[in-house]
């Protein structure tokens, strides 16, 4: 149990490094036969999964605060534990069966809830065959990968379209990717900037429902840095516009991270924001309700929501579509928890409206999931008596020195 206590903030902190990205990266150096130091590596749950998942892949993994180096080698099959990482297992889904053989994917905690369905048929296409218990965990697939036409239905994530766009460069032949129902774009475009960086090139037309990839490239490794996490940042950027003022260092404001988008909400809430040299600061400001659309950038659901409720008037969020298989059902998350704190937040089709007003404060649940946990911490802000949250160690899937930052700029918690 947590107790954040109504606070005023000021300071500035460093972004948490990406985990998205650390994730992407510690892949592909694990498929590159040369040497790479990942700089900013991130310390999260998920980045840990990664790292070990390389490991058991075959790649050498050695360990340090500032840098990790990864050295490539031939890929094998085996067992491989993803943890509660969805992005982990799907791209594995894609990237493990380079390696031939049988290999078998497995999860704990949330990721057994998760499903993993609509990746069968796309690598039956490519040769690879693949079981999952009913669109579940485990995973096993058996076979190798290899190029060709093959067609892919992006409507519940795009993550496994990111591992096969990661995996097909390494094939014999050369492929084509269709893809229908793309939401998440900015996420797709990472990936195609990270394997450039390693690379890798790949052709896309412009809306990313189309991809050529040639086959026989090679992944070429070096050094990455993993860029600060607009993800993680939000809740810090939120925390500075409805209590007082948070700076927070190593942001890329040219990032092609989705959740960049942060910046756009909180202006259209009416924080000040000052934007520069990798620096984002965001002072408190009279705030209104506003309109979002968080289609493309569905993990920004939990701070707009802290955001909305410091806001005169109404918040309309859309995509509620997006939250229903992540960690938890985000969607109902939010409502039932931050009702318990007196919020008043309703969902009608594929949006969600929060009324503003301030927060009586209380006790909530985390769902085991990293966001809703750090959502209600920043509700806790301008609360009247504070929020208890149980189960709030689940930060550290993404964010573990969230409480440790949060005391970094004044919020009391214990």
């Amino acid at each position: 149990m947590r107790f954040v206590r109504p606070s005023r903030v000021e300071g500035t902190l460093f972004a948490p490094p990406s985990k998205s990205m650390m994730v992407r990266a510690v892949l592909a150096a694990a498929l590159s036969k040369d040497g790479c130091e990942i700089k900013n590596p991130s310390s999260s749950q998920d980045a840990l999964v990664a790292l070990r998942a390389a490991d058991k892949l075959g790649a050498g993994v050695e360990w340090g605060n500032r840098a990790i180096r990864i050295q490539g080698r031939e890929i094998r099959p085996g067992r491989l534990d993803c943890g509660e990482s969805g992005l982990c297992i799907r791209l594995l889904c894609a990237m493990a069966p380079l390696a031939g053989g049988k290999t078998i994917l497995s999860g704990r905690g949330s990721l057994r809830r998760r499903p993993l369905g609509g990746i069968e048929e796309p690598l039956a296409e490519l040769g690879v065959d693949c079981k999952t218990s009913a669109g579940y965990l485990p995973v096993v697939l058996c076979g190798a990968l290899r190029g060709g036409h093959v067609r892919v239905d992006a409507s519940t994530t795009s993550q496994f379209l990111s591992g096969l766009l990661m995996a097909l460069p390494l094939c014999g032949e050369d492929s084509l990717i269709e893809v229908s129902r793309l939401h998440s774009i900015p996420y797709v475009r990472m990936t195609l900037e990270l394997c450039a960086h390693f690379g890798i090139s790949i052709a896309a037309n412009q809306d990313c429902t189309r991809f050529e990839i040639h086959g026989r490239q090679r992944y070429r490794a070096g050094c990455y840095y993993v860029e600060g996490d607009f993800s993680g940042a939000a809740f810090m950027l939120v925390a500075g516009a409805v209590a007082g003022s948070v700076s927070v260092k190593r942001l890329d404001s040219g990032s092609l991270q989705a959740d960049r988008a942060i910046l756009d909400a909180l202006v259209l809430a009416g924080a000040r924001i000052e934007e520069g040299q990798g620096l984002v600061s965001v002072e408190a400001n009279p705030l209104r309700g506003f309109s979002f659309d968080a289609s493309d950038c569905p993990d920004l659901f939990p701070p707009l929501v802290a955001l909305a409720c410091s806001c005169s008037g109404t918040t309309e969020i859309t995509g509620v579509g997006r939250l229903r298989h992540k960690e938890s059902d985000r969607a109902r998350a939010l409502v039932e928890e931050f009702s318990k704190l007196g919020a008043s937040i309703e969902i009608k089709g594929d949006r969600m409206r929060v009324s503003g007003g301030i927060l009586e404060g209380g006790t909530v649940d985390s769902h085991d999931d990293h966001r809703i946990a750090m959502a209600c911490a920043i509700g806790a802000l301008r609360s009247r008596n504070g929020v208890k949250i149980r189960g709030p160690e689940c930060v550290s899937k993404s964010y573990p020195d969230f409480f440790e930052d949060l005391g970094e700029i004044g919020v009391e918690s214990s």
